[in-house]
């Protein structure tokens, strides 16, 4: 995808959730983690393609700079397009801070993918912010703060064209925005036109 011209690619892991079986929550931040590695080696390795050859695109940047964003997928804890199955607060925003540690030393963007209600996103933000809370309690000693990196929300959309659990698009936003700032945490948005 680097070499064809993207500017962006994400972590192979939307998949690395307790609906699947990953339940031991160290286990989700190794292998997240894991997937953060090598999604940002390959962001950051040096092309073979040369500059000068005809019809190639040429990405390549000095070795150890990105030549594309990583994207730290985030997608549902229990199940993709099924609101009426997330997990309670506690739990996801539990789940969802192993995800986040794993993720965070090795991705510029968190990328909260197939998000079907508001309270799911809700988790992530919540997540977020007490992951950075943290950071920051930690890193006082050195007089830094962590990096915040942006979250990038994409809702999976029903035919209708609200978000699966029936909520208008244009309602939940500006509720996310708001809930968003009140934690620190900068949300952007992506309109996942999926009617699956």
């Amino acid at each position: 995808f680097i070499e064809s011209g993207s500017d962006a690619i994400t972590t192979n892991s939307y998949g690395i959730v307790p609906g699947v079986g990953f339940r031991d929550g160290e286990e989700v931040a190794r292998l997240m983690s894991l997937a953060g590695e090598i999604a940002r080696k390959a962001a950051t390795a040096v092309s073979d393609v040369k500059a000068d050859e005809p019809g190639k695109n040429d990405n390549t940047k000095e070795e150890g700079n990105a030549r594309a964003l990583v994207f730290g997928s985030l997608g549902p804890l229990v199940e993709s397009y099924r609101p009426d199955l997330i997990m309670n607060r506690r739990d996801g925003v539990k789940c969802y801070r192993y995800a986040i540690e794993g993720l965070y030393p090795h991705i510029d963007v968190f990328l909260a993918e197939t998000m079907s209600c508001l309270e799911e996103v809700c988790q992530v933000v919540d997540a977020l912010s007490e992951f950075y809370q943290e950071e920051n309690d930690i890193m006082k000693c050195e007089e830094s703060l962590a990096t915040r990196h942006p979250l990038l929300v994409s809702f999976t959309l029903g035919a209708d064209g609200k978000i699966r659990n029936g909520d208008a698009v244009v309602e939940v936003i500006p509720k996310l925005v708001e809930y968003s700032n009140q934690k620190g945490i900068e949300c952007k948005f992506v309109d996942d036109n999926s009617s699956s």
